[in-house]
Parts: C-alpha cells; sequence; structure tokens
C-alpha cells in the first residue's frame, strides 16, 4: 500500500496519508516481532515438554532405524573429510588462519587470574 493509496481513503479524515502509512509500518514490525517471539517461545516450550515426556515415559520414544545411523554416519565422514580437504586446500594456498594454533598457559602453571588465549604463528 502506497502513500497514494491512503489519500484516497476516506476512512480516518484526522490523520494525513503519511500518519496512516507510518502506522502501517510500525504496525507490520510489531507483528513480525509477535510473530518471531511466539514461534521462538512455541518452539523452545514444545522441545522442552517434549524431552521431558520422553523422559518421564520412554516408551514414547519411536525406535531409531538403522538406515538413520547409517546415514548420520555418511554425514559424519563427508563432514570430516570437506574439512581435511579444506584445511589441505588453505594450507597450500597460504590462508592467514591454516597455520595458526591457539597457544595456552601449560597446565602446571596455576594461573589465579585470567589470561585470555593469544595467537601464534
Amino acid at each position: 500500500m502506497s502513500v497514494t493509496d491512503l489519500a484516497e481513503d476516506p476512512v480516518d479524515p484526522q490523520h494525513s496519508p503519511e500518519e496512516r502509512a507510518a502506522a502501517a509500518s510500525r504496525s507490520s514490525w510489531v507483528s513480525v516481532g509477535v510473530n518471531l517471539v511466539l514461534t521462538i517461545t512455541q518452539g523452545g516450550v514444545g522441545m522442552l515438554w517434549s524431552a521431558f515426556r520422553k523422559l518421564e515415559q520412554p516408551d514414547l520414544v519411536q525406535p531409531v532405524h538403522v538406515i538413520a545411523l547409517w546415514v548420520a554416519g555418511g554425514a559424519l565422514i563427508a563432514k570430516e573429510l570437506l574439512f581435511r580437504y579444506m584445511l589441505s586446500v588453505a594450507k597450500r594456498v597460504k590462508s592467514a588462519r591454516s597455520g595458526r594454533r591457539w597457544s595456552r598457559p601449560p597446565a602446571s602453571r596455576a594461573c589465579t587470574t585470567y589470561a585470555p588465549a593469544r595467537w601464534t604463528t
């Protein structure tokens, strides 16, 4: 809906078309925000409720088919191989992060204060 469409609307003569357009925009964003909050809340609460129900009644848990385990294992292997390939390419082209490792002080030195990790080459 554009401002020119609102100018021809005689429903609310007290407000200008710009005010009505701004109100329509605000109400759209409020609607989006409410929908996001409800979706996140419903999903989170629903998952927690389902998890508690399954802990109380383990017979509600559906059996896992063998093919699902094979697919999950295949996906895990594929991801690992892709990571190894990308790491080797990064080392070959001397990518900025490929040769760096996180360094931490040895565990034998007990620290009483927080010491952040540092990049080393």
